[in-house]
């Protein structure tokens, strides 16, 4: 962690438990963009509040088991998950010499995380891979099979353009996938430098709130980079409910600073 960042890429952290190889991959993304990491602590205040009625129980994906939603069980749920979270960072922000921070807060991980000052990329994991568990972990966890970028106008596509160039260079990705607007200038796409990876061009894609919340839903990338200003006029119940559901890992991207 020896980095002196001042760009930062922010984690929200919740009850949900984050994998490993999410981590590594956002690491590994803060390490070649010249980001640090800002590790967002949340205390989800409606699952609290949930937890203060009586006879509250939620029912586990595994085995369908039946558990106290409780507020001590709540809160020892938050302190393991973020505890094992916050070493495995750690660990992997030591290892690639990333600048690491943390902060602690109460709220929703995407109501949060919007609301930050200062424009920074966003990484959201994903809730659920199942089908990528039944395929197997690869050697590299970080590798990212398929990059897609959706790029409105030129100054969205430049700083996806860069982000994609570093991760190219580094050796992470096998396939650019560029989904673009009809004004977008595709000219630009020629300064990937390439060395044996594809780059695959997808022209006229919608980039109204429905198109764009169908693309985090049913993303087929290993990571989507996804300009923030493709979120206006999503209203916030939708773009929650989209990235609860989505496979793929999202980053947002802020303004450049």
């Amino acid at each position: 962690m020896t980095k002196n960042n001042t760009a930062q890429i922010l984690l929200p952290i919740d009850l949900h438990q984050i994998r490993r190889e999410n981590l590594e991959t956002l690491i590994a993304i803060a390490r070649h963009i010249n980001r640090g990491v800002l590790a967002l602590l949340l205390e989800d205040l409606r699952l609290q509040q949930i937890a203060d009625l009586p006879f509250t129980t939620e029912i586990t994906l595994s085995g369908a088991r039946e558990r106290s939603l409780g507020r001590d069980h709540l809160f020892q749920r938050h302190l393991r998950t973020t505890g094992s979270t916050r070493m495995l960072l750690l660990e992997l922000a030591q290892r690639e010499a990333v600048e690491l921070k943390f902060e602690e807060t109460c709220g929703h991980r995407l109501r949060c995380a919007l609301e930050r000052d200062g424009g920074m990329d966003i990484f959201f994991p994903p809730r659920h891979q199942w089908q990528r568990e039944l395929s197997g972990v690869p050697k590299n966890r970080a590798h990212l099979r398929k990059l897609g970028m959706l790029v409105a106008s030129s100054q969205q596509g430049q700083r996806a353009l860069q982000i994609s160039a570093a991760l190219l260079r580094a050796g992470l990705v096998d396939e650019i996938h560029a989904l673009t607007a009809p004004q977008f200038d595709c000219e630009s796409l020629a300064s990937l430098p390439l060395h044996g990876q594809r780059l695959f061009v997808q022209r006229d894609v919608s980039l109204g709130p429905e198109g764009v919340l169908r693309l985090i839903r049913r993303s087929p990338y290993d990571l989507l980079l996804l300009p923030r200003d493709t979120l206006d006029g999503i209203p916030p119940s939708e773009l929650d409910a989209a990235l609860e559901v989505a496979s793929g890992q999202v980053l947002v991207l802020g303004a450049e600073s």
